[in-house]
């Protein structure tokens, strides 16, 4: 029942009672052949009743009222809400719609699971802190990933390069270690085949710290295969601890490619990273990250980068590729 009706269903309730209390007292005085006082208390007792209904529709209107005054209240701040929000899309440009939480897995069609890696803004470079960084690790800088993406959880084991290269690597050891000794080429072509790509330089960092400003993201002997406890060589992906994002191996086991030009006297260039084939005339060296399983600790840390000659089997160079979609 609106209102409207409530309020004006307790007007007419008054009315009746006031009309009847004017009938009962012209009654009382009136009445011949009967006894007032018997007329007088049938009227009272109407009057009665209907105080009665009238007192409960009062507080029916009541109530009402302060659901009205809440509402009220709860509309006039969705309406600043919404206003606000157009004021800050307006400014900003299109809300960001959230992709998946960071971390979650899907599997691509070369059976490997990738990792979402959420937008974001990060330090890239030389950790505060960190007394063992060389130069081509400065300076340090923010840097923002626009777009999230899907990165693989592991590196390249040699059965998904087998399965969708129809070929073996180069070094053989098993299905589940991480692929080595490829050039930068097959690399690229391999992460071609599964609809993707190699990260640039910045997005590699990105995951790999996963919020963390630190050089490393654990102990290094919990997270990562270098020279003091490999025993100089490779393992199966997944043996140690994963970051935040869960991934695994980003520091040790083997170097990883990336898509950036190696700029050891420049690095401030490499905020968006390059792809290759456009780099500036002369430079022909392209970036690896990460440390390997013959690295000395110094060289397993997050800001670490060296320079590779694309067609250089030697350095023992994997990688792990990233997509925007995965495909069905």
């Amino acid at each position: 029942m609106s209102i409207q009706e409530l309020t004006d269903k307790a007007e007419q309730s008054q009315k009746t009672a006031e009309q009847l209390k004017s009938q009962q007292d012209y009654v009382a005085k009136a009445a011949a052949g009967g006894n007032p006082t018997d007329i007088d208390k049938v009227l009272q007792e109407r009057v009665n009743q209907l105080q009665s209904r009238n007192e409960a529709l009062q507080n029916s209107l009541d109530t009402a009222g302060r659901e009205s005054g809440r509402l009220k209240l709860e509309l006039d701040q969705a309406i600043k809400e919404r206003d606000a929000f157009k004021r800050m899309s307006v400014k900003d440009g299109p809300a960001v719609v959230s992709g998946p939480k960071p971390g979650t897995l899907d599997t691509n069609h070369d059976g490997l699971q990738y990792v979402w890696i959420p937008p974001g803004e990060f330090q890239m470079g030389c950790s505060a802190g960190d007394e063992e960084c060389r130069s081509n690790e400065h300076p340090s800088q923010s840097v923002k990933i626009s777009k999230g993406l899907w990165m693989g959880q592991t590196e390249v084991t040699q059965a998904a390069y087998e399965q969708m290269m129809r070929k073996s690597p180069i070094r053989v050891r098993g299905p589940q270690f991480p692929v080595e000794s490829v050039t930068f080429r097959e690399a690229a072509e391999y992460c071609r085949a599964v609809a993707g790509r190699l990260p640039t330089e910045a997005e590699w960092e990105y995951a790999a710290r996963a919020g963390s400003p630190a050089s490393r993201y654990g102990k290094l002997d919990a997270i990562a295969w270098f020279r003091e406890n490999s025993g100089n060589t490779a393992h199966p992906v997944k043996l140690k601890q994963p970051n935040a994002w869960g991934l695994y191996d980003m520091l040790g086991n083997v170097p990883e490619w990336v898509s950036t030009f190696y700029h050891a006297s420049d690095y401030g260039t490499q905020q968006s990273g390059t792809d290759y084939g456009t780099a500036p005339g002369g430079i022909y060296y392209l970036v690896s990250r990460g440390g390997g399983h013959s690295s000395d600790p110094r060289a397993v840390r997050a800001s670490v980068r060296f320079g590779v000659h694309p067609e250089n089997r030697n350095a023992n160079v994997g990688f792990r590729c990233v997509v925007e979609i995965i495909p069905p």
